[in-house]
């Protein structure tokens, strides 16, 4: 079975989509620097909790250049920068033929493996996969600074 690689994931066609979904939920919301939670809708139908993330240079978020400068790396693919990552608000639970989903008050799937995982995250479509390390730091450094509750 051939696996996707991140390279056919991010199209030209799914940024520049991404872009203008991001630019029209930040106008619908008011939305400038601070993320929101959304329902997303995967290829096989299934609807997902959500936190949305926007774009951020390093310098936003530590002024002192501790975390460098320039976009932070979870926001690029293969060199392109993405205006937005969106990440599961509850652990994972193994939805319709055994496809992740991010659910409020379901159990979290257990007993699967890494490879397994990353596998079924690939699964439900363009765009999803398991979560990288850039994105975990994201996640830390945002609620670092803006707290837990945005």
């Amino acid at each position: 079975m051939n696996q996707l690689k991140e390279k056919d994931i991010y199209t030209d066609e799914y940024l520049d989509r991404l872009e203008y979904e991001a630019a029209r939920f930040r106008d619908m919301l008011g939305v400038t620097r601070l993320g929101f939670r959304k329902q997303m809708t995967d290829s096989l139908g299934n609807v997902d909790e959500m936190f949305v993330i926007p774009k951020f240079r390093c310098e936003d978020l530590d002024p002192e250049g501790a975390l460098g400068d320039g976009i932070h790396p979870a926001f690029l693919r293969n060199g392109v920068e993405i205006p937005y990552i969106a990440i599961a608000c509850y652990q994972a639970s193994s939805g319709p033929n055994s496809i992740p989903v991010s659910k409020a008050g379901v159990s979290p799937w257990a007993n699967i493996t890494f490879d397994n995982a990353r596998a079924n995250c690939l699964k439900k479509g363009e765009g999803y996969h398991l979560i990288t390390n850039w994105e975990w730091a994201v996640v830390a450094l945002w609620n670092a600074k803006y707290g837990p509750e945005v």
